[in-house]
């Protein structure tokens, strides 16, 4: 659900011309009236996330300072930010623990980072078709040399029920796959246990549930995109 105050992640790119994601606190939402004609006016009804996206809600967020690499961020808030950006450059929602003593947040779910990642570089953008951020990147990112990704792949396979089921278990806190069934839809279709489920037909698992994203109809074809880590 998208509200005031919720966490998103925005691709983006950074003021040394870098595309990176950015984790912003939103501060306010704006919808168009009228039809595709009508301007935007502000909002404060909550809204469900892929509704956002789909009608290009713009949002006003103010940012976090983000350090880490390789998946392994944390977060210090807030950076001011004036401009508004387009739903169709958000990935996703971010849950954040409570700040230490320090101010420093780390994600709720242990590999959002590198989930993130992952999703960035499915992401192929023409040149400038992203907002550009107005800061740089973190010194200690820069230092560790980013994000590398090495072991990490990303990959979509699609499946179907065989008898209603699809023969897989999954981690509700993480969508991590815990168990595949031998014979079953999910060990025909090539899924592993130890892959997480990033999205299902195009919506992204973050902050949501894997089985709801599921489409009702028995057989109807179901689109997995997965983060594979190799050894």
């Amino acid at each position: 659900m998208l509200e005031i105050s919720t966490n998103v992640v925005i691709a983006t790119y950074d003021s040394a011309g870098r595309f990176d994601w950015w984790c912003g606190r939103v501060q306010q939402m704006l919808c168009k009236s009228g039809g595709k004609r009508g301007s935007y006016v502000r909002t404060y009804l909550p809204v469900p996330f892929d509704k956002a996206k789909a009608v290009n809600y713009k949002i006003h967020c103010n940012f976090y300072a983000k350090s880490g690499a390789d998946g392994d961020y944390t977060f210090k808030y807030n950076v001011d930010d004036s401009a508004p950006y387009h739903m169709e450059s958000v990935l996703g929602l971010l849950d954040l623990n409570l700040p230490s003593d320090e101010g420093v947040y780390v994600p709720r779910d242990q590999q959002a980072g590198w989930k993130f990642d992952e999703a960035l570089k499915l992401i192929t953008p023409a040149a400038d078709s992203a907002p550009h951020r107005k800061r740089a990147r973190s010194t200690a990112d820069d230092e560790a040399g980013g994000s590398s990704g090495a072991k990490k792949r990303a990959l979509t396979l699609t499946l179907k029920r065989k008898g209603g089921t699809l023969g897989i278990s999954v981690d509700p806190n993480n969508h991590q796959i815990t168990n595949v069934v031998e014979g079953g839809a999910g060990d025909t279709a090539g899924l592993c246990v130890g892959d997480f489920i990033a999205e299902v037909n195009g919506k992204s698992t973050t902050g949501g549930s894997f089985g709801k994203l599921l489409p009702a109809a028995a057989m109807a074809e179901i689109r997995l995109r997965l983060i594979r880590v190799q050894d």
